[in-house]
């Protein structure tokens, strides 16, 4: 009678012992990964399992970034884990001097470079949108044009303008 109270103890701790060691090599086969990749994939190992059993919902395969700065006009696209597939600014697409501040040129000239990717790899992937510094309305022509062509998952806006009594930037003298 003791003695088969004893095998079951020792079968539940070895048991314990398996679960302990397989966690472990799960860890270190995630430290591997983590070692041969960019840092920028840390977050995407480490919250992989927490996305995929709560957060399905805001899965996103590539963010496509529109930059609209004083000077420039600026298009990225990256995937999921930071790592840039495209970068376009509007030097790139033959926009000299002030035309590179004209947003409506600028947009349909990376509109056809998001048709010809769409082609390659956005392919019924869901995508992120960051507008950064963008105003509502070309916010609004970027929306209206993308959600045609691609499955949008997020819209996110990071505005760099003053706020909460800070006085906004000088404008530009227009010449």
């Amino acid at each position: 009678m003791v003695s088969s109270k004893r095998k079951s103890a020792i079968f539940s701790f070895i048991q314990l012992k398996k679960k302990y060691i397989k966690k472990l090599v799960n860890s270190i086969i995630i430290l591997e990964r983590l070692k041969k990749q960019f840092h920028q994939s840390l977050h995407f190992f480490l919250s992989n399992n927490y996305l995929f059993k709560y957060k399905k919902d805001y899965f996103v395969s590539y963010v496509i970034h529109f930059c609209f700065s004083l000077s420039n006009t600026v298009l990225h696209i990256s995937d999921a884990t930071g790592n840039l597939k495209i970068s376009c600014s509007a030097g790139l697409i033959d926009l000299q001097g002030k035309q590179k501040v004209v947003r409506r040129l600028a947009l349909t000239r990376f509109f056809n470079i998001l048709s010809l990717a769409k082609s390659k790899f956005l392919k019924k992937n869901p995508v992120a949108l960051h507008f950064k510094n963008v105003n509502s309305s070309n916010r609004f022509l970027i929306v209206k044009k993308l959600k045609q062509k691609f499955f949008i998952r997020i819209i996110k806006t990071f505005d760099l303008n003053a706020y909460n009594g800070c006085r906004k930037k000088k404008e530009r003298r227009k010449r």
